[in-house]
């Protein structure tokens, strides 16, 4: 996990103030920033952090109307402080003078630089749908933020998710609805090949073809540029352009008085649509092309079926849920023109995977698979799903890192004290050189390791030879990480038997842990290359199985690649176990927002991805072995180290299982069947708690009768259960006590609830 040390709070750029000298004056009033994407659960393990800066942030915010100003962090989820107050009275007063002055502010600002955007708040509550209101009298509306610094009221847009009566449809509506006329091809005795073609050219007209779009407007924002020139009333272009992006929009909107950077995302909006809609119907006919009523209808395939159906309605939530959060501003892919001053809340579908909306958000690709059983559906989405994931790292992943300015490498390591600890060591097989020894040494101990395997030698060697390398890295290493962080025995064995400092001494580690990390690797590689047989047979059982096992494999690569991205050499090689400039503070970002530890979970990932395409059950056993040693890793070495550092800072549950968690808890309160399952399931495990509590009291109560002895180790156990389940018992009993009470109690409560908040009101005056 990443950690950094607090920054200066003043340091942070600010957003919002009119680069032109002739706004001053409404500047001095409207000192706002768009603060970094913050997660909950760093506010949360960062509290002490937080307390200690309260005093000075409230005197930020006094000083500066409703301004949030918070600390650059590390990408995709720090811990920033902020404001609950978003827009202030003045601000509000402002925006009409701002709006009239848009182009000529514009056009003085050209040789002027242009402050640098950052990130859009993200506070604890959730974010409401502030553009509710057709009209722009909502003073709550979301604030839309130019390059220049502009500030305008965003006007209202219709929901892309929901059903709008035939009477509002318009030209685009009735354009995007139109793709509803691919079904018709069903109708024809045509080949399957045309439903691929079709739904490929519209996929290549998502990923390419807006694609390209994107990456030129994040680069040269050339589709603003377009709409400035045309927005020109004397320009030719001029009523068709207006007619274009006014179309649909309510009273609020005004095309003359809106700055272009909103128009243009309104006329991108318009072609997005068409696009998407397309792209989704001609998948469900492809889809539906190649689906065959089976004709043998047994139990094996009604799993099957209720599997898919799941991942189809899996992906609908997923989809809505994002959207939830998003809005339109960025399912339309809003930040390429303009930013959004507003408060953002990344829980549940955002807690449970990276970029959810091109990940799971894409699972109904293979429920369609599985409910058409056929391997061309499969290969099919397969091919589309990684063109999204193309189109996310190229187009994308490169304009987040430019627009939000972020930490790229850990700040703490930058720390001098700490940097010279590093200096292009080994990582692996980056930053090989063969000057030096360590890494001569790893080659040489890798190619005798590869070259066992041309000799005939039984397979137990090779599985000897990995349960070694696992054993040395997971037991030996951590043994001695254990007694370095009790003692720092390795530091000081260097320095007393070979008169050698701590920096030679981490050299040496460093060397050692890399080269036991190849080898475990290495030597399950070569067991998984004596067990395996490739079939090529692309419409049999065995190549789904294979299939299976490469994107095991590519995500056991995408963990190791983001773990290291956020851990960087300080974390991969155990730096806190060896430098005594630690961080201050301990952040969840990257991977480690989903996972607290991602190397014991999708880490391992590959290795059972090798076993399914070598369909070998050694294989499969050596690879749980291997994840049941990194886990007592973990147990026994990390996680105690971590916590004498650390302490509450950290975190005890993972992002994902916090996520599920809040789906539960919301599917519990609002589905009376779940709640029913739940209190039974409640209330049994209760009455096993307390027959198991009753038989470990009379199994006491007998030995201490009879007077036979008990160690003291025993004794201790049997006391720690005892008690325990008498806890758990009083426990309950409390809280049905509590509910049986609660309802009678309401009034009273209330009645308290009011005399304690006159009481603060009073206190505070």
């Amino acid at each position: 996990m990443i950690v950094d040390e607090p920054t200066n709070i003043e340091d942070v750029p600010i957003v919002g103030e009119e680069v032109n000298n002739n706004n001053n004056n409404n500047n001095n009033n409207e000192d706002n920033t768009i603060g970094n994407i913050t997660n909950e659960e760093g506010d949360e393990n960062n509290s002490s952090v937080n307390n200690n800066n309260n005093s000075d942030n409230n005197d930020n915010n006094s000083n500066n109307g409703s301004g949030v100003r918070s600390r650059f962090n590390k990408k995709d989820d720090v811990t920033s402080e902020s404001s609950d107050d978003q827009i202030s009275s003045q601000q509000n007063n402002n925006n009409t003078s701002n709006n009239n002055n848009n182009n000529n502010s514009s056009n003085n600002n050209k040789n002027v630089p242009v402050p640098k955007l950052v990130k859009m708040v993200v506070s604890s509550d959730s974010e409401s749908d502030l553009n509710s209101n057709k009209n722009n009298s909502n003073p709550n509306a979301l604030i839309g933020v130019c390059t220049d610094g502009t500030r305008f009221p965003l006007p209202y847009t219709k929901n892309p998710l929901t059903l709008h009566p035939i009477s509002e449809w318009t030209f685009f509506d009735y354009a995007k609805n139109a793709s509803l006329a691919s079904l018709i091809f069903l109708l024809f005795n045509l080949p399957g090949w045309f439903f691929i073609a079709w739904f490929i050219f519209w996929r290549f007209m998502y990923n390419i073809g807006l694609g390209l779009l994107l990456r030129y407007q994040s680069n040269t924002t050339f589709i603003t540029k377009f709409v400035k020139t045309w927005s020109n009333p004397s320009h030719t272009l001029y009523p068709h352009l207006k007619q274009f992006c006014t179309s649909g929009m309510g009273s609020d909107y005004d095309f003359d008085n809106t700055p272009a950077e909103y128009n243009a995302w309104l006329a991108f909006r318009h072609i997005v649509d068409i696009v998407l809609a397309n792209d989704l119907v001609t998948y469900v006919v492809f889809a539906l092309a190649y689906y065959e009523i089976p004709k043998d209808v047994g139990f094996s395939i009604i799993p099957i079926y209720l599997l898919g159906v799941f991942l189809c309605a899996f992906t609908f939530w997923a989809k809505t849920d994002a959207y939830r959060v998003v809005k339109d501003f960025a399912w339309y892919w809003g930040d390429f023109f303009f930013l959004v001053d507003q408060k953002l809340t990344f829980d549940r579908v955002f807690s449970i995977s990276p970029h959810p909306m091109y990940t799971i958000g894409y699972t109904f690709y293979y429920g369609a698979s599985l409910i058409t059983q056929s391997y061309t559906v499969l290969y099919v989405s397969l091919f589309a799903h990684f063109c999204q994931l193309i189109f996310l790292v190229l187009v994308e992943d490169p304009h987040i890192q430019k627009t939000y300015p972020e930490i790229v490498e850990d700040p703490h390591i930058t720390r001098e004290k700490v940097k010279t600890y590093f200096g292009h060591d080994l990582v692996v097989v980056k930053n090989f050189q063969f000057l030096r020894a360590a890494d001569l040494f790893t080659l040489l101990i890798v190619i005798y390791t590869l070259a066992l395997n041309l000799l005939s030698l039984p397979t137990w060697f090779y599985i000897v030879q990995a349960i070694f390398w696992r054993c040395v890295l997971s037991f030996g290493l951590g043994w001695i990480l254990r007694l370095q962080s009790n003692q720092q025995w390795w530091t000081n064995k260097y320095q007393s038997v070979l008169g050698k400092d701590k920096f030679i001494s981490f050299e040496n580690w460093k060397s050692i842990y890399n080269l036991c990390l190849i080898m475990a690797h290495i030597s399950f590689t070569s067991c998984f290359f004596k067990y395996v047989q490739i079939d090529f047979n692309f419409f049999g059982s065995i190549f789904w199985r294979q299939i299976l096992g490469l994107m095991l494999i590519l995500i056991n690569l995408w963990s190791s690649f983001s773990t290291f991205e956020v851990l960087g050499e300080f974390g991969w090689f155990y730096g806190d176990f060896f430098i005594e400039d630690i961080p201050s503070n301990l952040y969840y970002t990257g991977i480690y927002r989903f996972l607290n530890n991602p190397d014991s979970v999708t880490g391992f990932a590959g290795f059972y991805g090798l076993s399914l395409i070598a369909g070998s059950f050694p294989l499969f056993a050596l690879s749980i072995f291997s994840q049941v040693a990194n886990f007592l890793f973990i147990k026994f070495v990390e996680k105690p180290h971590m916590k004498r550092l650390y302490g509450s800072k950290v975190r005890s549950q993972s992002g994902i299982a916090k996520g599920i968690q809040e789906i539960v808890n919301e599917l519990t309160e609002t589905s009376p069947p779940i709640q029913k399952l739940v209190t039974k399931t409640r209330n049994l495990t209760e009455r096993v708690e307390k027959r198991v509590s009753d038989r470990i009291n009379s199994f006491v109560d007998e030995l201490q009768k009879h007077g036979i002895p008990l160690s003291t180790e025993q004794f201790e156990i049997l006391k720690t259960l005892k008690e325990k389940y008498n806890n758990n018992n009083s426990s309950t009993n409390v809280s049905d006590n509590n509910n049986s009470s609660g309802n009678n109690n309401n009034s009273n409560n209330n009645h308290n609830n009011n005399n304690t908040t006159n009481n603060k009101k009073s206190k505070k005056i």
